[in-house]
């Protein structure tokens, strides 16, 4: 039995920081170096997964989406810092999310920030309702307002 939840705690260590979803990174150590390696801006999106209704609408209708996923695997490394309230998190994922919080002064979810790869953040994405192809519009005036 001590075996079984060792191999379980392990596996779970190993694949809870690789993605929260299709292509969602959630050790954002990870994803700052994925960022600098492949020379992409982070796209970190602060949710509260299983209470924020907000959250669960962006989810269902753009970050799911194919068009949104493909765009946004192109464009930026996926980020995702989740507060959930009735879903169990292992313990240094929550703390490293709860120091994330503090650290960009999140207040309310979703939050979504476009990040360098040294973590500053470039640009800050507020909620508004959008299917993929808006969402992808909002996304590229971050980028044509810089140049």
């Amino acid at each position: 039995m001590k075996k079984n939840i060792l191999f379980i705690s392990i596996l779970f260590a190993l694949f809870s920081g690789l993605s929260a979803g299709e292509g969602w990174i959630t050790d954002f150590k990870k994803a700052k170096e994925l960022a600098k390696k492949e020379n992409k801006p982070i796209f970190a999106n602060f949710t509260g997964s299983d209470w924020c209704g907000t959250c669960v609408f962006m989810e269902k209708n753009v970050f799911s989406k194919k068009s949104f996923l493909d765009y946004a695997k192109e464009k930026f490394v996926l980020f995702m810092a989740d507060y959930p309230r009735e879903t169990a998190q292992d313990p240094v994922l929550a703390k490293q999310n709860e120091a994330l919080a503090a650290q960009y002064r999140v207040r309310g979810f979703p939050t979504l920030l476009v990040l360098n790869a040294k973590g500053d953040p470039l640009a800050q994405s507020e909620y508004f309702v959008a299917d993929p192809e808006d969402y992808i519009r909002h996304l590229n005036s971050f980028f044509t307002m810089n140049k």
